[in-house]
């Protein structure tokens, strides 16, 4: 199979489905024929369908196909899902021509200075290089070609498996979210009873020199805290007299961004550190006045920690630096009114730190009794004109803060979209400690079997669509995002509960690569295409024989 699964990566790389442009649903349709194809398919044609996004102008869709086991009559299932986007190719710059054409981009890369690490990958002739080679769509490949070889011995099976492939993981996870409406389907008219599911993302070394094979019993959670940041503008040439809003956001950002003593952890797991994706004024055109508003906002995973109190960190931590910036900039205007040789009349000002649930309680108290519907008017219209989903939420909270008459200097925290479950498997737990177990047995014999190093940790490093397949936080803690996400039903509704009922475990296998989002993204085909299948029939045999 190790060709067939070469080969199928190299034509999914080659169409180039990257995440917000029409090539995902070009791979949903290639998908879907390959698929289709299959003699056994071709026999049961109702099994293998496509599910359309809602009101998505793109046309993307999601991929399903039901095998079904005919060697008992049981209900136990396995779902084996993978994402069909990717990033985008700015980063390869001259290459990026030939991102989607794996063997000639490794060619062009030969012809450019590389590092002796990416050298020696390029000369080995066992790595394949190209967008998406590694996240994903050599996983995808793997599963496809295992169901071609399992359909045509649905004899062998004593239940049945679930392959999905799902749009849009690379950013809002809407296809998976989407396709949670498929799975209770099936739970509830067939009776299917989902034991877990394999997600073959990719994996890769955890740092210098591993070369652990690593297998995931759960996903890290996300939250995106932003803050929107409200100086006091004044004229350049009267400085000392506002608060720069650029200032005191850039300052915040430097507090946060890859602060390892905000990392979240459970059970000897470490999360990553929180990582600044933005941060801008709002300043819509040039002038001498600072400004008066900004904007960041940060990518922040969760293991296990509750949201209220990662909000209550932040706050406090954003309130130190808003009052250690006062200070230091009245110690600036004492230097310069010394230096200057006029009086020293510091400004008097006094911040603060809000919660976004704050202002909205602050808005109660005033009797603002239509600030809910304005604000959900405003993210209808904003999603109406495509605008995107952070600065529809952004657009509320300066709303809520115009209505409310707010001056700085002050500092919003709130929430924006996406926001991802974490979950995991848990020992205390009896279902789930027997699937660790189960798991760990698996690894273990395969390390026997091949000689490689295979580890269980709890959760997968990146972002994942198996976030959707099962909820760990507490009632509590998404009562606290919700409550602090502007109109978070509008820009991100979620089916908790459907969540919640279906509670499937989200295992991670993955094919094993390197530099993933990076112009030398590659895949280590002797793991992936040789090894990673054995453990994917195992497992298959170990709970479906």
């Amino acid at each position: 199979m190790f060709e067939e699964m070469k080969e199928l990566t190299k034509k999914l790389v080659a169409i180039p489905s990257i995440n917000g442009s029409s090539g995902e649903a070009a791979i949903a349709d290639f998908i879907y024929g390959y698929v289709s194809g299959m003699p056994y398919f071709q026999r049961h044609r109702q099994d293998v369908f496509t599910q359309a996004l809602p009101k998505d102008q793109l046309g993307r869709k999601n991929v399903f196909a039901l095998l079904r086991g005919t060697k008992g009559n049981s209900k136990n299932t396995l779902i084996f899902h993978g994402h069909m986007d990717t990033v985008g190719v700015e980063d390869l710059g001259t290459l990026k021509e030939f991102a989607f054409d794996c063997d000639r981009l490794a060619e062009e890369m030969k012809k450019l200075p590389q590092t002796e690490e990416v050298r020696r990958d390029l000369e080995s002739g066992e790595y394949l290089f190209g967008r998406g080679a590694s996240d994903m769509k050599s996983g995808d490949a793997v599963f496809l070609v295992l169901l071609k070889h399992l359909s045509a011995h649905p004899e062998e099976l004593d239940g049945n498996i679930l392959f999905m492939f799902n749009p849009v993981e690379e950013n809002h996870h809407t296809g998976m979210i989407t396709g949670l409406e498929i799975l209770k389907q099936f739970q509830e008219k067939e009776g299917l009873q989902y034991l877990f599911a394999v997600n073959n993302d990719y994996i890769c070394p955890l740092y210098a020199g591993d070369s652990k094979r690593y297998i995931y019993t759960g996903t890290m959670g996300k939250i995106l805290p932003c803050m929107y940041v409200l100086g006091k503008e004044t004229h350049v040439g009267q400085c000392y007299e506002g608060v720069n809003a650029v200032n005191l956001a850039s300052r915040i950002v430097q507090a946060i961004d890859l602060n390892a003593d905000l990392c979240d952890a459970y059970d000897g797991e470490l999360a990553l550190p929180p990582v600044a994706l933005k941060l801008r004024d709002l300043k819509p055109w040039y002038n001498v006045q600072t400004a008066r508003e900004a904007f960041a906002y940060f990518s922040y995973m969760i293991e296990d920690g509750e949201t209220a109190d990662i909000l209550h960190r932040l706050r406090d931590l954003s309130q130190h630096i808003l009052d250690d910036m006062i200070a230091c900039q009245q110690e600036q205007l004492q230097t310069y009114s010394q230096a200057a040789g006029i009086p020293y009349k510091p400004p008097a000002f006094e911040g603060k730190v809000y919660l976004f649930e704050e202002l909205m309680a602050l808005a109660a108290e005033r009797e603002l009794v239509h600030i809910e519907q304005n604000l959900a008017e405003l993210a209808v219209r904003g999603r109406e004109n495509h605008d995107d989903a952070r600065d529809i939420a952004l657009a509320a909270v300066q709303e809520l803060c115009r209505q409310l008459q707010l001056s700085g200097p002050a500092v919003v925290l709130f929430i924006a979209p996406p926001y991802l479950p974490h979950n995991t498997l848990h020992r205390d737990k009896p279902d789930e400690a027997l699937l660790m177990k189960g798991l760990e047995r698996i690894a273990g014999d395969m390390s026997a079997q091949t000689g490689e190093t295979f580890e269980v940790l709890h959760f997968f490093p990146s972002l994942s669509d198996s976030s959707y397949l099962k909820i760990d936080d507490s009632p509590a803690s998404v009562a606290a995002l919700t409550h602090n996400f502007p109109v978070h039903e509008q820009l991100f509704p979620l089916p908790m509960d459907m969540i919640r009922q279906l509670s499937i475990p989200g295992i991670n296998y993955g094919c094993y690569g390197k530099d993933a989002h990076k112009r030398t993204e590659r895949l280590y085909m002797p793991y992936s295409f040789g090894i990673l299948p054995e453990l994917i029939l195992k497992t298959i045999y170990t709970y479906l024989a």
